[in-house]
């Protein structure tokens, strides 16, 4: 079986994928995106919320690793992460 496309950026130029897109408006700016395949006569796929910005769950996560609040901000203060 050969793939539709071998990288994301490709994935958008396949034809079938094109009547499969939508364009979301972000913070960032607008940003393609794969709609939902799912499609039902009453209800209209939403958008519920767009994909985090770069860091905005560094801290939560780190935290959930047991990092603390000094090493996070250490790793930050070296450009470790975000």
């Amino acid at each position: 079986m050969t793939p539709l496309a071998s990288s994301v950026p490709e994935w958008f130029t396949v034809k079938h994928m094109k009547s499969h897109t939508s364009t979301v408006l972000q913070d960032a700016g607008r940003v393609r995106a794969v709609r939902s395949p799912a499609r039902f006569s009453r209800t209209e796929p939403e958008l519920w919320r767009h994909a985090p910005d770069l860091g905005q769950h560094t801290d939560e996560i780190l935290g959930e690793f047991g990092f603390g609040a000094g090493e996070i901000a250490e790793l930050k203060a070296n450009r470790i992460v975000n």
